[in-house]
């Protein structure tokens, strides 16, 4: 999923250049600083004082909206460090990805840090993002880094009790109301916000229409997907809806099959590579099979 996205529009007489990229993701940026401004105000406290400690199960989902002005590099992931236990992890995020679940035990003000080292090699650890996790359980943090290369967070709730079996839960992080069909079930989802559809089947494995489309032109709608998609008695699946960071007008998803069995592993991850160089001839290959052509 690449990052070559300086796209602009000339607006007025006077030729003034806006990032598209920058317009297109205003609502979805606004809308998560609101509520990084709230838990601001408790990032330092995973390093000082716990007055309540919890456990949790986490996996992280990054998209990445940084503009760049070199087509030719690509970010792939990022490297996350967190305090558990008083010790300092590190997990590893592919764009696009979801994570692997680990374990957090601590407060629900939870926040990512960096490593800081003084001239003396005093190493001091500061937080770069703040989550707030909320009751314990297991959870999705969504992690957003905008066009300015700032890093933004949401909290999912995955937990059974609020995410039954037998369903799709659709995620739309997009600025655009999306339509759903999946199984039996049409419904609109406005941009930020989270809709379960329960699905049905006679078998133990068994297939559902799977449509997604947004307004287009007039009252012609934009078709993303239209498919059928595989689901398993009992199971649950995640779908994060986003705009494609090469190509704002385009909706992408990504699916995810939540497993039944939590492994708690308080462990860190190797470092994931953050960065590639593109070669040009496997770039424009990947893209025209991306498209279809």
């Amino acid at each position: 999923m690449g990052v070559n996205t300086k796209l602009s529009r000339k607006v007025g007489s006077h030729g003034k250049t806006f990032s598209f990229l920058t317009l297109a993701m205003r609502f979805t940026v606004l809308y998560l600083i609101a509520g990084s401004i709230l838990i601001g105000s408790n990032l330092y406290s995973q390093i000082g004082a716990t007055p309540k400690v919890e456990l949790y199960n986490l996996s992280l989902f990054f998209i990445n909206y940084q503009e760049t002005d070199n087509p030719r590099i690509r970010t792939t992931g990022i490297n996350l460090k967190f305090i558990s236990k008083g010790e300092v992890r590190r997990i590893g995020v592919d764009v696009g990805s979801l994570t692997r679940e680990f374990s957090y035990t601590g407060q629900s003000n939870f926040s990512f840090v960096e490593e800081i080292v003084d001239e003396e090699g005093v190493i001091t650890h500061v937080p770069i993002l703040g989550a707030d996790l909320g009751a314990k359980g297991r959870k999705v943090i969504l992690i957003i880094r905008d066009p300015s290369g700032r890093l933004l967070s949401r909290v999912f709730d995955i937990g059974s009790s609020r995410f039954s079996k037998d369903s799709i839960r659709c995620i739309n992080l997009a600025r655009k109301q999306i339509r759903a069909k999946i199984g039996s079930s049409v419904r609109d989802i406005s941009p930020m916000s989270v809709i379960d559809f329960e699905v049905r089947g006679d078998s133990r494995k068994f297939l559902i229409p799977f449509i997604l489309a947004t307004a287009g032109q007039g009252d012609q709608p934009v078709i993303i997907e239209k498919s059928r998609l595989a689901f398993k008695q009992g199971g649950r699946i995640l779908l994060f809806l986003y705009h494609d960071p090469a190509d704002l007008s385009r909706i992408k998803y990504r699916r995810s099959i939540l497993s039944e069995e939590i492994t708690y592993e308080d462990i860190s991850d190797d470092e994931v590579e953050e960065t590639i160089e593109l070669d040009d001839d496997v770039t424009r290959r990947e893209e025209m099979m991306e498209s279809g052509l």
